[in-house]
């Protein structure tokens, strides 16, 4: 699939944390938010939940967006995760240490 195919609906949460410090959240390749971020320099938890086509991101038990609707959202049982994390020049790690998919 590639990113000029729309028959597909992604979603992608993005953390800007080198130069930009902003939540960014795609959909179908329309920015639907652009948050301010600052981001701690310990380990931070990060929660991604999407119930009944709501976005709901968390840091270290702080929301960052509440229930922000994603339309049209139609998972489908074929689709795919992925994880990405870039640094720039910072030496900063990036560490998945739970995940958790239900539904």
């Amino acid at each position: 699939m590639s990113h000029a195919d729309r028959r597909y609906t992604y979603l992608r949460v993005l953390f800007r944390t080198f130069t930009h410090s902003r939540l960014e959240v795609f959909l179908a390749g329309q920015l639907l938010s652009n948050t301010s971020l600052t981001m701690p320099r310990n380990a931070t938890a990060v929660v991604i939940l999407v119930t009944n086509s709501q976005l709901t991101v968390s840091l270290d038990s702080q929301p960052l967006l509440a229930l922000l609707p994603l339309r049209p959202w139609q998972p489908e049982s074929h689709w795919r995760l992925a994880l990405g994390a870039r640094n720039g020049a910072s030496a900063v790690r990036h560490e998945v240490s739970t995940l958790s998919i239900t539904g």
